[in-house]
């Protein structure tokens, strides 16, 4: 997550009790809908060792510190509990303490004793009682915290605000105030690991485990999406919403589900909620799961929420972090022949469409895939807002020349096939580790290949399910690209129509080309928002013949931050050749 101007809060608080323990979630999750960067001891509860030093570093970074008031945290803070229960807690009382006693004149106002309903004032540290009033919490709304968000929301230096001035909300002054706060962005980070056919996630927010579930039976499968995309649109659209909501009860809880749900539904308008797929495991399942799909118990499509932004990041040894280069943005498009081995359309009838081969659902194949491609990117040239070279011919080798001679923002790489095997030369693309296994590389790479350092910040792939392991126990394509050092890959997980692939590569190289400052996940998210919203028109007005729902074939891998492509505020270099 990137700075912020949010009020940074730190909340110090000893679990008394499992209802105790949800309340304080609610608080955390309240105060960051309304744009304070609160943070959590959650994780201070997961065997890290040096507490004085941890704990040092969150009070000195906090605006604020939240005491809630239990009798545990009294007891700790007082030195009355057992030796070794909480030390955590125990650490931060005496930070906190230790600051009262040096009488220093900010620490009336930056520890603020909380009691959330429940509580007494009883349960407050002797020391915090004596010099501070406590806030009391009767329930997590605007008037059940008003007096606790007047203190959290007052600009530095920090001074008591005023009880005669009236609050209108919570939220941040507007955007258009000068010096006003930028909506606050969120890091939503699920961990999940497939082992024997079961998986098991940890939901962790702003770096604090909101909640985990594990062991559950594994509800679908990289297949699940493309099987499901072979019916017809209505059919398909009701098998994708069953898909997703089971994928959703087999990740999160349902308070966990219940925390993102609010989180999403009473955040101000413009922020930001990164969901991070971190996958485990060798086997490929984790990495391969359609996570796109994930549906909400309220109905809601995860990844279709506006200011959701979805990606997964890849564990892997060849990490390397990319720098923004100049503008405009810049691709080198490598583009299969209109003829050869591309895989042939698909029988019609499919995707419940009469005839699949012609028509604005008709199945993409190689000539579709390169006239899509090129008609993407065709009105960005005219306009000026990007350089494109494209190559007609996807031999590495000619790819790797293509490279060395400009610096590249995009490959976006054209190359249908049909078997696994061939869907994309990604072996080719990348120099394999020189203490490698035979096993771990496709076949012996040649000179003039690609190696991780020439490859640009992003790898799109088209005309393939370049997301889908080619068999069990085995790793994507777009997958394995990423652990040869490519840093984001945008690959698709199921045959998408033509006219689908066209529209997504327009809209998502529009968003980069003329907002510089967006994410390739920015970008994802906001073509993947515009194409759901015309397929909910195009339906609404012809039921009878609607688009097939392909909002969740797409999808973005990544191995780090997801940074913007280009470098702003500097002069543009363009192209030698294009």
């Amino acid at each position: 997550m990137g700075e912020s101007s949010a009020p940074r809060v730190f909340i110090s608080y000893a679990p008394d009790s499992t209802e105790h323990e949800e309340s304080v979630r609610n608080l955390w999750i309240f105060l960051r809908c309304h744009g304070i960067d609160a943070r959590i001891d959650l994780p201070g509860a997961e065997g890290r060792q040096d507490w004085p030093t941890w704990t040092r570093d969150r009070l000195r970074d906090a605006d604020f510190v939240i005491v809630v008031a239990s009798d545990a945290y009294k007891r700790r803070a007082e030195d009355t509990a057992e030796t070794g229960d909480g030390d955590d807690v125990r650490s931060a009382a005496h930070h906190i303490r230790d600051a009262f006693h040096r009488n220093d004149p900010s620490a009336p106002l930056k520890y603020v004793p909380v009691l959330l309903p429940g509580h007494s004032a009883g349960e407050i540290p002797e020391f915090l009682a004596a010099a501070s009033a406590p806030y009391e919490v009767t329930d997590f709304t605007v008037r059940g915290t008003e007096k606790l968000m007047r203190t959290l929301m007052a600009p530095p230096p920090r001074s008591a605000p005023s009880m005669s001035e009236p609050l209108a909300s919570p939220a941040p002054p507007a955007a258009s105030r000068p010096g006003a706060r930028s909506p606050l962005s969120h890091e939503l980070v699920l961990a999940v690991a497939v082992q024997d056919g079961r998986v098991s996630c940890e939901a962790t927010l702003a770096g604090a485990v909101l909640g985990r579930h594990g062991a559950s039976l594994l509800p679908v499968g990289s297949g699940t999406l493309a099987r499901a995309m072979d019916a017809p649109p209505r059919v398909a659209e009701e098998r994708l919403i069953e898909a997703g909501r089971a994928l959703c009860a087999a990740l999160l809880t349902e308070d966990t589900t219940r925390h993102i749900a609010r989180l999403l539904h009473d955040s101000r308008f413009g922020t930001v909620v990164d969901v991070v797929i971190d996958v485990e495991g060798a086997d490929g399942a984790a990495s391969a799961l359609p996570y796109e799909l994930l549906r909400l118990p309220d109905g809601r499509l995860l990844a279709t929420v506006p200011g959701v932004h979805v990606r997964r990041r890849i564990a892997t040894t060849a990490n390397r972090t990319p720098t923004a280069s100049p503008g405009p943005l810049k691709i080198l498009v490598a583009v299969a022949p209109p003829t050869g081995n591309g895989s042939p359309a698909r029988e019609p009838g499919t995707r419940g469409v009469p005839d699949a081969t012609t028509g604005p659902w008709a199945a993409l194949d190689p000539g579709t895939d390169r006239r899509a491609t090129l008609d993407a990117v065709a009105d960005l040239r005219a306009m000026g807002a990007a350089e494109v070279r494209v190559l007609e011919d996807t031999d590495p080798r000619a790819i790797a020349e293509a490279l060395r001679t400009d610096r590249y923002h995009v490959l976006h790489l054209s190359a249908p096939s049909t078997s696994p095997e061939e869907q994309l030369p990604a072996e080719h693309l990348t120099a394999a580790p020189a203490d490698a296994e035979a096993g771990d590389v496709i076949r012996p790479l040649q000179d003039g290949l690609i190696g991780p350092g020439d490859l640009p910040p992003l790898v799109v792939i088209s005309g393939c399910a370049a997301a889908v392991p080619p068999g069990p126990g085995g790793d994507a394509p777009a997958v394995t690209l990423i652990r040869r050092g490519a840093d984001r890959v945008l690959a698709m997980q199921a045959p998408v129509t033509a006219r689908y692939a066209t529209l997504l590569t327009t809209r998502f190289y529009t968003a980069l080309a003329t907002g510089a400052a967006l994410t390739p996940a920015a970008a994802l998210a906001d073509a993947r928002n515009h194409l759901e919203q015309e397929r909910m028109h195009l339906t609404r007005a012809d039921p009878d013949n609607p688009p097939p729902p392909e909002y969740a074939i797409a999808t973005l891998l990544s191995t780090g931050d997801d940074l913007p492509l280009i470098a702003p505020a500097t002069p543009p270099v363009p192209l030698s050749r294009s």
